[in-house]
C-alpha cells in the first residue's frame, strides 16, 4: 500500500516532534538535577549535592558546568584532590569556564604554585578584564611575593566598584590587619557591615580584630549585635559566652549559657555546654547537680544522660557511670540509646580488664545490630588483648567495609596483621588508609611509623613530609620529622624542627622536650635542663619531664639535685 506524500510528512513530522521532546526532557531533567544539586550544596548536604550532580552528568557526561559544582563540593568537604580533578575537568569541557579556572588558580596558590596560579589569573584577565574573582587572586599573589602595597590597591579598587563583594571586603580587611595597619582594617569592615548589614562573617572578622587590639567593649558590642541578628541560631550565643570566659567574666558566661536554655529549654544540648562550663571553670558538683535537675525537667533526655556518664568517668567515678548506663539500657531497651549504653558498658568492662563481660554486652549489641561499628572494633580490641589476630582482622575489615575512612580502624587492622605475622597485609592496610583518607595527615604518619619499624628511613620521613605539607602545624608530625632527623645525625636541622613544635604550641611541654633531648644527646647539658626546666613550668606533673630532669642530673653526677 502507498502512502501519500501528505501523510509521509505529517508521520515525519510527528517523529521530529518526538525527538525534540525527548532532547529537551533529557535537557529539563539535567538542569533539575544541577538546581537540587546547588540547592544541597547551600544546606550543606554534600551527600546528596553529589548524588544529584552525577545525575546530570548520568544525562550529559560532558557537562562542564556539572563538573564545576562537584569541585566545590569536594573543595567544601576538604578533598582537595578530587576538588582539583573536577575544576580540572570543567576546564577541559569549557575552557571558558572563568569560575572554574579562578578555584583552579587559588588551589594553585594555596599549593605555592604562584606560576600556574598566575597563568590561570591572567587568562581569566584576558577574557574579563574586571573579573573580581582573578583580581582577588591577583591581590593575594602580589601579597604572597611579597608586594602587600600592590596587593591592597588592587582590592581596594574591587571594593570601590562592589561594596557588597563580602569576600573582597574580608580580604582587604586582612591584608590591613597582616601590615598591623588595625586603623584601616576596622574601617574597611564597617564600610563593608554598611553595605552588607545582615552579613555575620564581617561582623565576626570584626570582633576578632577589636578581641586582637583589646578592645573587649567594642568586640563584646559586636557579639551583641550579631545576636540581634540571629536571637535564635545558638552558635552565636555559645561564641558569647565563650568570650565572656576568655575574659573570666564567669557571672556573665553562666548567664549567657542559662540564657540559651531559657530559650529553648528543650534542647539537651545547651544543658551539656552549660555541664562542660561548671565542670571546668566553677565545680564538678555543679555540674553534675544541672544535669540531674535537667533529668527531673526531662526524664527521657538520653543525650543528657550520656553527658552525666561521661562526667562521671572523667571525675573517676566509674561506678555512678555504670548505674546511669544501665538506667538508660532499662528505659531504651533495644533501641539505639540503648545500644550505645551498651557499648559504653562494655568499654568501661574493657577498661577494668573485666573482659567476659565485655564480650557478653558486646554480643548484646551485635544480635540487635551485627553492623555496629563500636561493637565491632571493642571486640577486635579483645582479640587483639586474648593474642586472636585473625578474629580481629575479621571484625575490623567488616567496619572498614562500611566506613573506609576510619583511620584509626586501619591502624589497629595493621597491627593485627603484624600480630598475625603478615607484615605484607599491614602495609597494604596502611596504604588503604592513605587512599581512603588523602587529605589525613595522621594516615600517612601511621605509614612513616610502620616504614620506621621496617628500618625504611627514607620513606618514613617522605611520609611525614606527606602529613606536613597537609598540616604543616601538626605537632605529632613535627615531633617525627625532629625525631628522623635526629636518627640520621642531622641534628641542627632536628634542632630547627624542634624550635618549631614550640613556636606552633608554645604552651605545650613537647617542643622544650624535644629540643631538651637533643642538647642531651650532644651533652650540652645546662642548655638541656633550660628545656626541660620550660617544659616543667608548662607541665609539672609530668612524669616524662621530671624524669629527664633526673637523669641528666645523674649524668652530671649532681645527685643531691636529681
Amino acid at each position: 500500500m502507498k502512502l501519500s506524500r501528505n501523510v509521509i510528512s505529517v508521520v515525519a513530522l510527528i517523529l521530529v516532534a518526538q525527538l525534540l521532546s525527548g532532547c529537551g526532557g533529557a535537557e529539563q531533567r539535567k538542569l533539575k538535577y544541577v538546581e537540587k544539586g546547588k540547592a544541597y550544596f547551600a544546606e550543606n548536604n554534600y551527600a546528596k549535592a553529589k548524588i544529584e550532580i552525577r545525575n546530570a552528568l548520568q544525562i550529559d557526561p560532558k557537562y562542564a558546568e556539572a563538573y564545576f559544582l562537584l569541585g566545590q563540593v569536594e573543595e567544601s568537604r576538604q578533598y582537595w584532590q578530587p576538588a582539583f580533578a573536577n575544576y580540572s575537568k570543567a576546564i577541559e569541557l569549557n575552557p571558558d569556564h572563568l569560575e572554574a579556572r579562578a578555584q583552579l588558580g587559588r588551589m594553585y596558590l594555596l599549593a605555592g604554585e604562584l606560576d600556574k596560579s598566575s597563568e590561570m589569573m591572567q587568562t581569566i584577565l584576558a577574557k574579563d578584564p574586571g573579573n573580581s574573582k582573578a583580581r582577588m587572586l591577583k591581590a593575594a599573589i602580589l601579597s604572597r611575593k611579597g608586594d602587600s602595597k600592590a596587593a591592597i590597591k588592587e582590592v581596594t579598587e574591587v571594593v570601590a566598584g562592589n561594596a557588597t563583594l563580602i569576600e573582597a571586603v574580608d580580604m582587604l580587611a586582612s591584608l590591613y590587619t597582616g601590615n598591623r595597619d588595625t586603623e584601616n582594617a576596622i574601617a574597611v569592615l564597617t564600610k563593608g557591615i554598611a553595605a552588607n548589614p545582615k552579613n555575620l562573617s564581617l561582623r565576626y572578622h570584626l570582633v576578632r580584630i577589636h578581641m586582637a587590639s583589646g578592645n573587649t567593649a567594642m568586640a563584646e558590642q559586636g557579639l551583641q549585635e550579631i545576636i540581634a541578628i540571629e536571637p535564635e541560631k545558638l552558635d552565636h550565643r555559645v561564641a558569647l559566652a565563650t568570650f565572656y570566659s576568655q575574659q573570666n567574666q564567669l557571672d556573665k558566661t553562666e548567664k549567657a549559657l542559662r540564657d540559651t536554655i531559657n530559650l529553648k529549654p528543650d534542647d539537651e544540648s545547651r544543658y551539656l555546654l552549660m555541664a562542660d562550663f561548671l565542670a571546668s571553670r566553677r565545680d564538678v558538683s555543679l555540674a553534675e547537680q544541672e544535669l540531674l535537675g535537667a533529668l527531673k525537667t526531662l526524664p527521657k533526655a538520653y543525650k543528657i544522660r550520656f553527658g552525666l556518664a561521661r562526667l562521671y568517668e572523667m571525675t573517676s567515678a566509674p561506678d555512678k557511670a555504670t548505674q546511669v548506663y544501665r538506667d538508660i539500657v532499662k528505659l531504651a531497651g533495644d533501641d539505639q540509646d540503648g545500644l550505645k549504653a551498651r557499648n559504653k558498658l562494655a568499654a568501661l568492662s574493657w577498661t577494668q580488664e573485666r573482659l567476659d563481660e565485655a564480650l557478653s554486652l558486646v554480643a548484646e549489641v551485635l544480635k540487635e545490630n551485627p553492623k555496629d561499628s563500636d561493637a565491632l572494633i571493642l571486640k577486635a580490641k579483645i582479640a587483639l588483648a586474648r593474642n586472636q589476630p585473625q578474629e580481629a582482622i575479621v571484625n575490623l575489615r567488616s567496619v572498614l567495609g562500611d566506613q573506609p575512612e576510619l583511620v584509626d580502624v586501619h591502624l589497629m587492622l595493621a597491627d593485627a596483621h603484624m600480630q598475625n605475622k603478615e607484615p605484607e597485609l599491614a602495609r597494604e592496610s596502611l596504604q588503604k588508609t592513605v587512599e581512603a583518607n588523602p587529605q589525613s595527615p595522621q594516615a600517612r604518619l601511621a605509614m612513616a611509623k610502620f616504614l620506621l619499624r621496617s628500618g625504611d628511613f627514607d620513606g618514613a620521613q617522605k611520609r611525614v613530609d606527606e602529613a606536613l605539607k597537609l598540616a604543616p602545624s601538626d605537632l605529632t608530625a613535627l615531633q617525627a620529622k625532629s625525631e628522623l632527623l635526629a636518627s640520621k645525625s642531622n641534628l641542627k636541622d632536628a634542632l630547627s624542627v624542634a624550635e618549631q613544635i614550640k613556636k606552633v604550641n608554645p604552651n605545650s611541654p613537647l617542643g622544650y622536650m624535644q629540643v631538651g633531648q637533643l642538647y642531651l644527646s650532644q651533652k650540652k647539658y645546662d642548655s638541656a635542663l633550660h628545656e626541660f626546666d620550660q617544659a616543667y613550668n608548662r607541665s609539672k606533673e609530668n612524669f616524662q619531664v621530671i624524669s629527664a630532669i633526673v637523669s641528666t642530673y645523674l649524668v652530671q653526677k649532681k645527685q643531691d639535685a636529681a
